[in-house]
């Protein structure tokens, strides 16, 4: 089985610097937090695959080139899984190619609002017009999501946890992923 970690660089760029926008940050409040998330993510992911790639764009390669592969190896973008391997290949492919057809009409978006037509509503059409069957990782989730924001229980009685965003606004959530990287030696490696 191959594992995957993504990482699509778009919705952190901010062309108009007069808008307030928290996209630019990966949602974070800053771009430290918003690095330190996607080292725990795939410091997380490594505790139960030891190979992971990283598929990212060119930005997002150019963002994580300079990180020591024996640390720090790919991002996570959640949890998206299967054993289809041409299911996914088919799924990049044409998200990728969706995204290079619209580039243009993308200044005319607010940012971090499209993400979720090609991260999870091409992803499931594409699944049902194959009639393959989706899974997923918890059983009941809140409406707006709030068991996922639960740092402090994890992982005593949250299982998961994934900083959606309003969350990524929060001080004690930008803190907790502060405490969580200290398992990891993150400070003491890059001298934070």
């Amino acid at each position: 089985m191959k594992i995957v970690q993504s990482y699509w660089s778009l919705p952190t760029k901010n062309n108009d610097k007069h808008e307030n926008n928290e996209r630019t940050t990966g949602g974070w409040l800053s771009e430290r937090t918003h690095a330190m998330s996607l080292a725990l993510s795939c410091l997380k992911c490594k505790q139960l695959y030891p190979e992971i790639e990283l598929y990212t764009d060119e930005s997002g390669h150019d963002f994580l080139a300079d990180i020591d592969t024996n640390s720090i190896v790919s991002v996570n973008a959640g949890i998206t899984g299967g054993n289809d391997l041409e299911f996914f290949k088919t799924f990049g492919s044409a998200a990728f190619s969706m995204v290079n057809r619209n580039k243009e009409k993308f200044r005319h978006v607010k940012p971090g609002k499209t993400n979720v037509i090609f991260e999870q509503l091409y992803f499931y059409l594409l699944a049902q017009s194959r009639g393959l069957q989706i899974g997923t990782l918890l059983d009941n989730v809140t409406e707006n999501s709030t068991d996922l924001v639960k740092f402090s229980v994890t992982p005593m009685t949250n299982k998961y946890v994934h900083a959606i965003g309003y969350a990524k606004q929060n001080p004690v959530s930008c803190n907790h992923v502060g405490v969580a990287c200290v398992g990891y030696g993150i400070y003491q490696y890059y001298n934070c």
